[in-house]
C-alpha cells in the first residue's frame, strides 16, 4: 500500500488531523463550530486512543477522544465514507458509555456524549446535506425525546456551499478543499505548515506507516500460510509425494512431515 508523502499531508489527513487537534484552542474551536456550543475548558485530548473493554471484544481506536466534567466527545476524520457508518457509530457509543462508567455507578451519571464524523464525501447516496444530526426521538411523536443525552453528527464537507453558518461553512470548505478563508482556518493551516517542518513528526509518520505495513504483511502471510497448510493437508490425504507438496505449497519438508504425523494421529 502506498502512503501519502509527509510533505503533502493536509489537515483532513488522519495523522495531521490528530497533530493539530492536540492544540486545545483549535480543538475547542472545531467543536464550537460543529456543534454550536460554547466550550470553556478542554482536558488535553487523547489522540488515537484505543479502548477495548473486554479482552474478547472488538476494540476501538478513536481519532480524537476528549472529556470535560459533563461531556464526552469523539471526533473522527474520514477521507472516504466508512462501511456501515451507522452501526460503527452505534458501537462507538457503546464503547464510550462503558469507558466512562465505573462499576456501581448509576445510569444517571452517564456523561452527555457526542460522536462526530467529518467526511469529505456524502455518507448517503441519495442526499447531499452539509450536516446530518441524529437524536433518539419517538417514532409516533417526534416531540417526545428519549433524553439519553447522546448526539451523533455527520458532516459532509463536499456540500459546504449549502451551509448557512459562515464559520462552519469556512471550516467545511477548508476540510474539503484545503482553502483557508477565515482567521480560524488560516490558524489551522499555519499549524499544519509548522508541523511539516518538525523532523520528529515526519519520523513518527514514517514509523506509523512502517508499523501498519508490517501488520498487513504479517496478516497476509498468516492467511497465505493457512491456505497452504490446508492445501498440503488435502494433498497428503490423496497421497501426493512429499516433494510435490513442498513445491506446490512452498512449505518445508519438516512442516509437511509434521502435518502428516498429525493426520496419522487423527485417523488412528
Amino acid at each position: 500500500m502506498n502512503f501519502k508523502p509527509f510533505e503533502e499531508l493536509e489537515f483532513s489527513d488522519d495523522f495531521m488531523f490528530g497533530k493539530i487537534m492536540q492544540n486545545p484552542e483549535i480543538c475547542a474551536g472545531v467543536i464550537e463550530r460543529l456543534l454550536h456550543i460554547k466550550v470553556t475548558r478542554i482536558e488535553f485530548p487523547k489522540l488515537q486512543n484505543s479502548i477495548k473493554p473486554y479482552y474478547t471484544s472488538k476494540g476501538v481506536r478513536f481519532d480524537v477522544y476528549l472529556k470535560d466534567s459533563d461531556r464526552v466527545f469523539d471526533i473522527e476524520i474520514q477521507t472516504t465514507t466508512p462501511v456501515a457508518l451507522g452501526k460503527r457509530m452505534r458501537y462507538y457509543q457503546s464503547i464510550i458509555d462503558m469507558d466512562s462508567t465505573m462499576k456501581g455507578d448509576d445510569y444517571s451519571e452517564l456523561k452527555e456524549s457526542y460522536i462526530i464524523f467529518i467526511c469529505k464525501t456524502s455518507p448517503f447516496s441519495n442526499f447531499d446535506l452539509p450536516v446530518y444530526t441524529f437524536k433518539n426521538t419517538c417514532v409516533e411523536d417526534s416531540s417526545v425525546s428519549l433524553d439519553d443525552k447522546t448526539l451523533k453528527a455527520i458532516y459532509n464537507s463536499s456540500a459546504y456551499e449549502k451551509e448557512t453558518d459562515p464559520e462552519l461553512k469556512a471550516f467545511l470548505n477548508f476540510v474539503c478543499s484545503n482553502k483557508a478563508e477565515d482567521d480560524f482556518t488560516e490558524q489551522i493551516q499555519n499549524l499544519v505548515n509548522q508541523a511539516k517542518l518538525m523532523e520528529a513528526n515526519k519520523t513518527e509518520y514514517m514509523n506509523i506507516n512502517i508499523h501498519e505495513m508490517d501488520i498487513r504483511r504479517e496478516a497476509k502471510k498468516e492467511g497465505k500460510d493457512v491456505a497452504n497448510i490446508e492445501n498440503a493437508r488435502k494433498m497428503l490425504l490423496k497421497n501426493y509425494p512429499i516433494s510435490d507438496i513442498c513445491e506446490i505449497t512452498g512449505l518445508t519438508e519438516d512442516k509437511i512431515f509434521e502435518l502428516k504425523e498429525k493426520l496419522s494421529a487423527t485417523n488412528s
